[in-house]
This record gives structure tokens, C-alpha cells and sequence, in this order.
């Protein structure tokens, strides 16, 4: 994994961070979890333009198994390639920790995640440290969607 400390090729700078105010904000109403986002299991990761926060990413890894928590980009800037520049260094982060497979559940993004190879997959199939987190155990199946890809 490249620890990006300037922008990419698109002008988007990557980077390691602590949760603060905005990110539950941002979590929050875009109805995603914010348990344990301040554990020191998860890796946070912000995107910023021009030194302005437009996104950020999180994962909490397990072995060889990593569940994506969060995807968010400010809805001013969608459409940008800036949730798949993230999902990108993610994933580059679970491979350099021997990452073999990462799961996540998705409500809306399922057309999003697919362009990114991931595949639905059985939600049973997760490993079982991952199916005991609250983004598993408090979903609805029939309005949620399990997918996983391996890196």
C-alpha cells in the first residue's frame, strides 16, 4: 500500500486519520454505523481535495478477512471516481496486511460495488468475528445486501 501523503492522479489526497466530529456526522446521516469507529481495530482513511475533507473510508480486519464499514463522499462531489479511489487504497491496505477476502453490506450501493468486482455473497459466509458486528446483526436480510471480493 502506497501511504499517499499527496494527491493521486486525480488530485485526491488519501490518507490515514482519527475520527472526529464531521465523520459521525457524516455517518450518522447517511445512516451508516458508528459503533466503534474509535476502536483501534478499525483503519480510517480520509480524502481530501484542495485541503478541503470531501470523503473518507473505514475497515475493521480480521485474519485474513476485512469488513469495509463505510464509504462516504460528500454528495457535492459524487460521480468523480472518489468512493472507488478509496475503496482502491483500502483494499491496497487489507492486502499489504495479508488480506485475502472483504465483505460489506449495502443498502444502496450495490450497482457501486459491483463496478468494483465485488459480488453478493451469502451473508453466512463471513467469518463469524465479522457476522457478530452491528452492521450484521442489525440489518434487515431482505433490505440489505452481503458482498465480498477477494484481493
Amino acid at each position: 500500500m502506497q501511504n499517499r501523503t499527496g494527491p493521486n492522479s486525480s488530485g485526491i489526497d488519501l490518507r490515514p486519520t482519527e475520527p472526529d466530529e464531521c465523520i459521525y456526522r457524516l455517518l450518522e446521516s447517511n445512516n451508516l454505523p458508528t459503533e466503534a469507529i474509535d476502536s483501534p481495530d478499525v483503519t480510517l482513511y480520509e480524502a481530501t481535495c484542495d485541503n478541503t475533507r470531501i470523503g473518507f473510508g473505514s475497515y475493521e480486519f480480521y485474519d485474513s478477512t476485512a469488513l469495509l464499514r463505510s464509504i462516504i463522499v460528500d454528495s457535492e462531489m459524487r460521480g468523480q471516481g472518489i468512493g472507488t479511489s478509496i475503496c482502491i487504497e483500502l483494499e491496497d491496505s487489507i492486502a499489504c496486511k495479508m488480506g485475502e477476502r472483504i465483505y460489506i453490506l449495502t443498502t444502496e450501493a450495490v450497482e457501486f460495488f459491483e463496478k468494483i468486482g465485488y459480488e453478493q455473497a451469502d451473508p453466512t459466509s463471513a467469518p463469524r468475528p465479522i457476522q457478530n458486528r452491528q452492521q450484521f446483526t442489525e440489518h434487515s436480510p431482505t433490505s440489505t445486501v452481503c458482498m465480498k471480493k477477494s484481493v
